[in-house]
């Protein structure tokens, strides 16, 4: 489901402001929260919920990208930590990236930007998060493409390293 179709939703309704407020309290309180059991609960509603609302399957991908940053957490954390805290360090970093995955998903730029500014937000700093969030997608468009290149001959570790003229394209597509 994207954003266009979930017009009319309940979620909608709500004003981004309040939207931005509901994420970043449920990012708090998976951060505040010291038991493993209870950060699993957490996690495991804000899913049930990212789920019923029907995005699921970006949800899937949103993870897949995240599954190398959650495995160097618990490998950092394993080298400092017993398990406990590599496990909870990581489901932390998940609920706080789930919460903010489904913040993007229901919420426009735009409304986020008109919403800050009527807050009082100065325009050039909501102007400047508008336009970085809308740049996101554009540069992940460039990054694969750049990375399909070495399954035709061009080492990855090459196209890794490639950020300039990934910009510069992504910029030329904005």
């Amino acid at each position: 489901m994207t954003l266009r179709q979930a017009q009319g939703k309940f979620w909608q309704n709500l004003d981004p402001r309040t939207r931005l407020v509901i994420a970043a309290a449920f990012a708090i309180l998976a951060m505040l929260t010291n038991r493993l059991d209870w950060l699993a609960v957490e996690l495991a509603s804000l899913t049930a919920v990212i789920v019923a609302l029907g995005f699921g399957r970006a949800w899937l991908r949103w993870m897949r990208l995240l599954a190398v940053a959650g495995g160097v957490v618990v490998v950092v954390s394993l080298l400092a930590f017993d398990l406990v805290t590599a496990l909870s360090t990581a489901l932390r970093l998940v609920a706080v990236a789930s919460a903010f995955f489904w913040f993007f998903q229901v919420t426009a730029p735009e409304d986020l930007g008109d919403a800050l500014v009527h807050s009082g937000v100065p325009y050039a700093f909501a102007f400047i998060l508008t336009a970085s969030i809308q740049f996101v997608p554009v540069v992940a468009r460039s990054w694969q493409t750049s990375g399909m290149r070495s399954g035709h001959g061009v080492s990855a570790w090459k196209s890794t390293w490639r950020v300039c003229p990934i910009t510069r394209r992504s910029w030329r597509r904005c």
